[in-house]
């Protein structure tokens, strides 16, 4: 879901820059006076996720691809600047500092089976 925004005349943007509004992604117009930006509520500022899982906006991409940044969905820019992402919450523990998704293990060896049935008990 996107919104378009209209920017103060005191802030204009650069003409087809990504940028970030409180917690949405933003895209400037081609004139510089507005934007379309996602409509996510916006958590307080205490609450807002660490950077860490945040895809920075001015890093190289492939020009109009859309990608997963940990549990995020990215839309590369027209000429590959930067991109453009959602801000979702990633649970805890379900990813690696890398972006890799942790696979859970089980902690216990398996356990083997037995026939019950043929198994001699003391009287």
């Amino acid at each position: 879901i996107a919104a378009q925004v209209q920017l103060p005349e005191s802030s204009p943007c650069t003409p087809d820059s990504i940028f970030k509004y409180e917690c949405n992604s933003c895209r400037c117009n081609k004139a510089g006076t507005g934007a379309v930006c996602t409509k996510m509520a916006c958590p307080p500022t205490a609450a807002l996720e660490s950077e860490s899982t945040s895809h920075p906006a001015n890093t190289p991409c492939t020009p109009g691809s859309t990608f997963k940044y940990y549990c995020n969905n990215c839309f590369c820019a027209k000429d590959g600047s930067g991109a453009a992402c959602t801000r979702m919450s990633c649970p805890k523990g379900l990813f690696n500092r890398d972006g890799t998704m942790n696979v859970l293990r089980d902690q216990e060896p398996p356990r083997e089976k037995r026939d019950v049935e043929s198994e001699q008990y003391p009287e």
